[in-house]
Order: structure tokens, then sequence, then C-alpha cells
């Protein structure tokens, strides 16, 4: 009876511990994403695309706070893309965030 409970115990302690972990960081990753989007304003500049440019390397140099799938979301959405294909000497439309006070 004694080891049942230990046994139970045990397996309480680890689910408890794994809710709070998940709880602390589903948390933690709303303040970094979710509060950043919302102190940002959104404005559009253009870039020509150089060579060895891809819309991943775009995306981190122009919104390194973001996560860069969605800035790429945003640039495929902006420039009517496909696919994440670029060319050099092709002008994009990206966005730029801007703190809001």
């Amino acid at each position: 009876m004694q080891m049942k409970y230990r046994n139970l115990l045990s397996v309480f302690s680890i689910v408890v511990f794994a809710f709070v972990l998940g709880f602390f960081l589903s948390h933690l990753i709303g303040i970094t994403t979710g509060n950043a989007a919302q102190q940002y304003t959104v404005d559009f500049i253009e870039i020509t695309v150089e060579n060895g440019d891809t819309l991943w390397s775009i995306a981190k140099q122009v919104v390194p706070v973001e996560d860069p799938r969605k800035v790429i979301w945003v640039i495929q959405s902006e420039n009517q893309l496909q696919t994440a294909n670029i060319i050099p000497g092709q002008v994009l439309k990206v966005p730029v965030y801007q703190a809001t006070l």
C-alpha cells in the first residue's frame, strides 16, 4: 500500500511540475511575442533584393525582434508572392515595426 502511495505521489508531482513549467513557458513566450507585436505599428519600406538574399535573411534583418516566419508571411502577402523564390533586382515591400508610446 505504501509503495502505491509513493508511486501515485511521484506521478502527481511530475504532472504538477509539467503543468507549472508549461504555464510558465507559454506565459514567457506570450510576453516576448504577443506583447511585442502590440507595442509596435507596422509601416512598409521598399528594398531591392541583392544576390544571396532570401526571405528568411531579409525578415531577420528588417525585423530582428519578430519571428521570421511571421515577417515572411507579411512580405509574401504584401508582394503577392506565391512562393519564397526571389531574384536579385526584385523590389519588395517589407514591414518595419516602430515602437508606439
